[in-house]
């Protein structure tokens, strides 16, 4: 009884072991859905829009980060043209340059060159 009690239990823990191992594995190494992507190309649109109104982008560097977010949407769109839906790989793709693309965000915003209406902000005081 007790033997067998063991060789169950042994087997248990085995089974278990190919059930979650995978589902973790998939999980951690898992690309962001589709409305996640579109949910960071927004709110780094807002980032670049806040950064020149508050004056932490210049003109000049907020032109050149709004390009560079429209080829990363120009690029999605035509992965989903390509294959009816972006699979893992692009969804990766994607984050990757959308994660570029917001390290440039903070960098430019934190480089201390200040637009006019920071200028004009600073003098007013």
């Amino acid at each position: 009884m007790r033997a067998l009690l063991l060789k169950l239990s042994a087997a248990l823990f085995c089974a278990s072991l190919f059930v979650v191992a995978p589902a973790r594995a998939a999980a951690a190494g898992a690309a962001p859905a589709p409305q996640d992507i579109n949910r960071r190309e927004r709110r780094q649109r807002r980032r670049i829009e806040r950064g020149e109104r508050g004056g932490a982008l210049t003109r000049r560097e907020s032109r050149r980060l709004e390009r560079r977010e429209w080829r990363i949407n120009r690029q999605e769109a035509r992965m989903r043209r390509s294959g009816g839906g972006l699979n893992w790989r692009e969804r990766q793709r994607l984050n990757r340059e959308l994660s570029r693309s917001s390290r440039r965000i903070r960098r430019q915003g934190h480089d201390r060159q200040e637009n006019e209406r920071r200028e004009e902000r600073h003098e007013r005081r």
